[in-house]
């Protein structure tokens, strides 16, 4: 919420910087949650449980990157 206040600054490297700042301490929230339960669903004990946490977090990390980047094209959009 803060960031989206912030956005009705006039400057447009700004407001990316911002949408990315807030984006990236929203994405590392979400993961060392995520990474919490999924070590928990994947102990380090079996075989290609690494690999399995890497690709769930990393989808989540891809899907979160296209949610701020449709935020910022579309939500932040000023004519």
């Amino acid at each position: 919420v803060p960031v989206s206040i912030l956005c009705v600054l006039p400057s447009e490297p700004l407001r990316w910087l911002l949408v990315l700042a807030g984006g990236g301490v929203s994405a590392l929230f979400l993961l060392s949650n995520f990474h919490a339960h999924l070590s928990d669903c994947f102990p380090y004990g079996e075989g290609d449980a690494k690999r399995k946490m890497a690709t769930l977090l990393g989808g989540m990390a891809a899907c979160h990157l296209v949610l701020l980047l449709l935020f910022k094209l579309y939500f932040f959009h000023y004519a």
